[in-house]
Order: C-alpha cells, then structure tokens, then sequence
C-alpha cells in the first residue's frame, strides 16, 4: 500500500491522498512525529506502564502479567485503558492530525446527496474546520508468545495456590477438570465500531465519528505481527451489504437471477456500536496495511478492521535496556488511538459528558470503548485540579471542549 509524506508548509493532505482515502477509505500518511518525538513517546509508555500497572518492558516476563489490570477487551487486541496521560494527550491535541481529518470530513462526508452515495450521512452540514477529540485508549499488542508464556505461568500459579487451599476450607474434594492456558493477549477479530442496520439513523446514538485513526509508535510493516488490518473499499459497498442482509457473495447474485429463495443469514446482534463481521467473504478480503513508527492511519469506520491472529515478532530483553527503541526492541506493537468528532449537535452533547470525565479523571462512560459501568451517576465531586490545562495548546482546549468554537 501506498504512504505518503507530509511535504506543505501546511501540512495538508494532497490531491492524491485525498483520492486514495476516497477510494479506499484507508490513507497512510508518514512522519506525523519527528524521530526524537517517536522516542519521546516510547519512552512515556513504557513509564506510564510502569508507575500505573506495574509493567517493566525489560521484564515483561515476570511484570506482562499486570497488562491484565488495565484491559476491559479481555486482552482482545491489547487494547488498554490508559487514556489521560500527558504525553498522550499531547498527540490526541495533534493541531496537523486535526487538520489532516478536517480535510477528509471535507472531501468524503459533507457532499453526499442522496443515501446511495457513499459520501452520504443523516447528520446535516457542518463546519468542517470544528470538531472535537475524542478520548481513545492505546494499544499495546505483546508477542504471541510471550502473551501465551504468560497466560501457562499465571494458569499453572492459579492452581498451585488451588492445591495449596486445604480441603475443608475449598468445600469439595472432588477432582476437577484441568483448565486450558489462556494467552493474556490476543487478535481483535474484523468488526465494525457501529451497528450496520442503524448506520443512516441519526436517533438513538451517543455521537458521529465517521473517521477512525491511530498513531503508531512502532514500526509494523509486515503480516503477522499484531498490526492493522481492513477491508480496502468496502465504504462503498457497506450500503448494498446490510440491504443484503449482510451479504458479499457473487453466487448469491446468480441464485436470485435463476428464481432462487436466498436463506436468511444468521447475523451477529450489534452490542452497543460494536459488531463482529461474520460474512466469510468479506473476511477474506481483510489485509494487513504496513505502518511506520511515527504515521497516522485514517479510516472510514465503515470498513471491517482488526489486528493480526499473531504478532510474531520476538522477544529478547537483554537488548531492551540498552536500546533506545525500548518498545521496537520488546517486540510490541505500540499504537495512540485518538480520532475527532465533527461539530454537530450530537457531538457536542457527547464532548460536555466526556469532559465531566476527563475532570473527574474517571475513564470515559460514552462511547464505543466496551467499558462495562457500576453506574451512569455524574458526580461532580473531586475535580480535576488545573494543573493539566494549561498544557493544553487554544486548539487542544476546543478540541477538548474547555472552549466554544
């Protein structure tokens, strides 16, 4: 696949980055963080995993464990709840990653007239140079196998302290079946963050994100090691897809010519804005999309997209410590999540909720992000103190919502 540099002094996106994004509905763009900035934010991972779960990258084989802390997906895709750090949102406040999706609202969703055009959206117009962020969670996709070494260690602890419960006070003395070792992490299968049949229903959502996005921190240019993958082009298709109940199968067309009844396909129920892509034929079309350390990944949250089964890359950490790569030479894949929301009404009810959680410093309630909550309370106690506003740049604070466009 194609990348491309960022080279204007505006650092907007080109005629033909425009044209591959509405093609294919992915774009790559390279060099978003300088080198020294890549670094820099390796470096405040690795810290973060540190001072709040406890991880050591140069001893992930005894600390890796404690990843488990922090994941609300089960370990599916090593995706963690780490959102408010400084030095994250510092990237999520990114004022040329705005502007590089404000160019995209432009050209590929504020055009389309009719619902038959992919560019279409039930949303209305909007000011394609106003939006909001949107406060994602980071990736952090350890090697299969060390994920797999992990999951054996902590099942064969769980049941030593099992045996070493006396019987009277387990209740039973009866032999139990042997549990199978679980991987701590693995794939984030194809899916979609939305409900295909409510697509173009404004009602009864939490917010419009038609564009998704990641910075990678790590390099991940080849199959099989944790990285991206998605459907290229299936924006355009996704509408005649749910028409056919979820169908992408040619043979399919060749039964109704001949008169044939086509048996309804078991679909898998939306869960909130999640949905798991079920359809064979769309999954084989899923493909691994190469990324830099440093590059920005935009796509229309219209195409199924996972990570990799695997991350084989490997995992020596006597090289970590004397690295100045400490994540690239653990052999994670290490990704920011952190897309923006147009300025539209149902955002900006969204952006008012996801402030009181920022100031509480609580994870996010709204969203997509799969995280199960105790309760919908807004407890206006124990507010954020200012020390992390003024960090923010006049953009960041819009974009946060701190200040009215």
């Amino acid at each position: 696949m194609m990348t491309y540099q960022m080279s204007d002094v505006n650092h907007l996106l080109s005629p033909e980055q425009i044209s591959t994004y509405l093609r294919d509905g992915v774009l790559v763009v390279d060099n978003l963080l300088s080198p020294s900035e890549i670094i820099e934010a390796q470096t405040s991972l690795a810290q973060t995993l540190l001072n709040d779960l406890e991880v050591e990258i140069s001893n992930l084989e005894e600390t890796g464990h404690n990843l488990t802390k922090a994941s609300s997906t089960n370990g599916a895709g090593g995706v963690l709840d780490i959102f408010y750090p400084k030095w994250k949102m510092n990237i999520a406040a990114n004022e040329q990653l705005f502007r590089m999706t404000s160019q995209l609202w432009k050209e590929a969703y504020c055009n389309g007239q009719t619902k038959d055009d992919f560019r279409w959206h039930p949303f209305g117009t909007f000011d394609c140079n106003r939006g909001y962020m949107y406060i994602d969670r980071i990736g952090f996709r350890l090697p299969s196998k060390l994920a797999e070494s992990i999951g054996e260690r902590q099942l064969s602890n769980n049941e030593a302290a099992t045996n070493a419960t006396p019987i009277n006070a387990r209740g039973t003395n009866k032999q139990k079946k042997k549990k199978k070792s679980r991987a701590i992490q693995r794939s984030l299968t194809p899916h979609f963050d939305l409900c295909p049949e409510t697509y173009q229903d404004a009602t009864n959502k939490n917010k419009w994100r038609p564009i998704q996005c990641f910075v990678s921190l790590t390099d991940n240019l080849l199959p099989n090691t944790g990285g991206f993958e998605c459907c290229k082009g299936f924006h355009r298709e996704f509408h005649s897809w749910v028409q056919r109940g979820r169908r992408l199968s040619s043979s399919d067309d060749d039964k109704i010519a001949e008169g044939e009844d086509i048996p309804p396909m078991k679909q898998q129920p939306c869960i909130g804005e999640y949905t798991h892509v079920h359809d064979r034929e769309l999954m084989r079309r899923v493909q691994h999309i190469p990324v830099k350390a440093g590059s920005v990944v935009f796509w229309d949250n219209r195409l199924p997209h996972g990570n990799s089964y695997r991350n084989d890359n490997s995992y020596d950490q006597t090289t970590i410590s004397s690295s100045s790569a400490p994540l690239e030479a653990c052999g994670a894949r290490a990704v920011v999540y952190c897309s923006f929301l147009p300025d539209v009404a149902i955002n900006r009810s969204f952006v008012e909720r996801q402030l009181i959680d920022w100031k509480l410093g609580r994870a996010p309630r709204v969203g997509d992000r799969w995280i199960k909550q105790d309760d919908e309370e807004e407890d206006d106690g124990n507010l954020r103190d200012d020390e992390m506003e003024p960090n923010l740049s006049d953009l960041g604070r819009k974009l946060i919502g701190l200040e009215k466009w």
